[in-house]
């Protein structure tokens, strides 16, 4: 009984010990390269979404570990499955998608990696857009013309100046046209005399 009991013990010994130092295994920082990081998309319209992908390559000798993953905005969701481990030598995935509904504008994001990256351990994608309101909300450029002819053409018969020279007003009462048109040339006439 001495035998066997020794030998069931060492044997347990020998898997405790072996499960406890398997588990201190640290992985080391891994090379990765990234297929265009820093984006400009074209302009899109309020409310459309873009899908956006972006491919990863682990080129060091480790394996690539996601330890968090942070969009710079909630506006920003993962698009797919998980993939926070990509083996050395091998591309990976990153898929996301960009909802547009609560913006007007330039936008610009950019989404953090976090891992076992070199050299800082981690890694930004970077994308801008514009985000342009529906047609109902604003007039694209040729209705912006179209109108300025039109109102250059209603002014015409009005006034003797066309609608860009209309002139200014400004907080004191003064208006632009109170005064001659170039008053520094008439300075000028009158000092040289």
């Amino acid at each position: 009984m001495g035998k066997r009991s020794f030998i069931f013990i060492l044997g347990l010994l020998s898997v405790c010990t072996l499960t406890l130092t398997s588990c201190k295994k640290k992985v080391g920082k891994t090379g990765v390269i990234v297929m265009d990081s820093v984006r400009h998309y074209y302009s899109v319209l309020q409310g459309q979404e873009i899908e956006m992908t972006w491919r990863i390559a682990n080129v060091g000798e480790y394996p690539l570990v996601f330890s968090d993953i942070q969009p710079s905005c909630g506006c920003i969701s993962a698009d797919g499955e998980d993939n926070n481990i990509v083996l050395p030598h091998s591309e990976s995935k990153l898929k996301f998608i960009f909802r547009t509904e609560k913006y007007v504008g330039y936008v610009h994001h950019t989404i953090r990696c976090f891992g076992n990256i070199q050299p800082n351990g981690m890694m930004e994608l970077t994308f801008d857009t514009n985000v342009v309101p529906p047609y109902s909300a604003s007039p694209d450029y040729e209705d912006v013309y179209n109108q300025w002819l039109e109102d250059n053409a209603r002014l015409e018969g009005f006034m003797d100046e066309a609608a860009n020279e209309r002139g200014y007003w400004t907080d004191d009462g003064g208006f632009s046209k109170s005064h001659a048109k170039y008053p520094w040339k008439e300075e000028k006439k009158k000092s040289e005399y």
